[in-house]
């Protein structure tokens, strides 16, 4: 073999068919060639079509000397890699050929390219067509083209953060950026961020957007709905006035136990609240009041099973099953189950009250798990 790991047998390092088949593997073999390869027109080319960061072990030689197959070699390693420009010469950096197709390969080599092609609108459009991080290595002027931060923000949201100010609140620009990333909204202007549109748009992405919600959003009942019920900690960002609305608040904790934690002081001491709460998380018990916190909700939960949810749901189906047998001489037309269609029984099930079985059972039953309390 004539690498190993990458590395070449020294017995091989000069051998022109070893390297050349080598770097055709891994460009990056071209590190283990000896110097006189290193500045082999077709080793080179090879290596960095296969790998274009290959680029930087070209020897001194072939950069100096033969100034025409370097610049080929450049633009094939940034057809491969756009980061690849980084390793090229200064003047090569400046070239617009190159530059560009460094950057429809990788958005990002905006970064390494000459001052005056990052004020280069036909550069830095292709730029954030590929990367719209790229608007960041742009010059000024371009971060206020309207064109090119448009397309930087559908390809990058957050990419908004790097726009100047004027688009920052440009109405249609912000809605594409938070469609794409949620996040957009915290570097949008303060006027937007109270755009009930767009800031709905976030919290439906990641709840947690609220925060850069203005303040009268933050207490929007149908925008709190929405956030709480894309994640339970956004209730931490709401208005006070609907950290203490029942229905949102349990919202909350339905997705995120813990939410609990935000709730105002009455709903944390609200016995139905927080049984949800801790059904889902077992966490949230320590954000419970102080009745409850202790071993308040522990003594109501077993109270609660002791007392109401106790007949198991197998003695409730053997009553059912008995009351509804006919008589030995045949006569069942006064059991009033016989009457009962097949609707009407099903209701009549799981409607019974005390049995442990359906929907409320198993909320209280995860709670019990979660506090600790025996369900038996």
């Amino acid at each position: 073999m004539y690498i190993s790991n990458y590395r070449l047998v020294d017995s091989r390092r000069t051998d022109r068919e070893d390297v050349l088949a080598a770097v055709k593997q891994d460009g990056n073999a071209l590190k283990y060639a000896s110097a006189a390869l290193k500045g082999d027109r077709e080793i080179v080319l090879a290596a960095v079509t296969q790998k274009g960061d290959a680029l930087k072990y070209v020897s001194d030689e072939l950069i100096n000397g033969r100034e025409i197959d370097y610049r080929e070699i450049v633009l094939a390693a940034v057809r491969q890699s756009g980061e690849a420009l980084y390793y090229a010469l200064a003047e090569l950096q400046r070239d617009s050929e190159i530059v560009l197709a460094a950057v429809q390969q990788d958005g990002d080599a905006l970064s390494f390219a000459s001052y005056d092609l990052k004020g280069d609108r036909e550069i830095v459009l292709a730029a954030v067509k590929q990367n719209g991080k790229a608007l960041e290595s742009a010059l000024a002027e371009l971060k206020g083209d309207r064109e090119i931060v448009m397309e930087a923000v559908k390809q990058k949201g957050y990419a908004l953060k790097y726009a100047s100010a004027e688009l920052q609140g440009d109405r249609e620009i912000v809605m594409e950026a938070v469609k794409e990333y949620w996040s957009a909204l915290r570097h949008t202007s303060a006027e937007l961020q109270g755009d009930r549109e767009i800031v709905m748009e976030a919290v439906q992405q990641d709840g947690c957007s609220l925060i850069h919600a203005s303040n009268t959003l933050k207490g929007d009942s149908d925008i709190v709905m929405a956030a709480v019920t894309q994640k339970g900690d956004a209730l931490r960002y709401a208005s006070a006035e609907l950290k203490g609305d029942p229905k949102i608040v349990l919202a909350a904790v339905q997705q995120n136990g813990g939410a609990l934690e935000y709730a105002s002081a009455e709903l944390k001491g609200d016995h139905k609240i927080v049984l949800v709460a801790v059904a889902q998380s077992a966490e949230a018990l320590q954000y419970a009041s102080d009745e409850l916190g202790k071993d308040g909700f522990r003594l109501y939960l077993a109270d609660f099973i002791k007392n109401v949810f106790n007949v198991p749901e197998f003695t409730f189906f053997a009553t059912i099953l008995f009351g509804a047998k006919g008589q030995v001489s045949g006569d069942n037309s006064n059991c009033v189950l016989r009457l009962l269609g097949p609707s009407e029984m099903k209701q009549l099930i799981w409607e019974y009250a005390g049995v442990r079985s359906g929907e409320e059972w198993d909320l209280i039953s995860r709670a019990a798990i979660n506090a600790g309390v025996p369900t038996t």
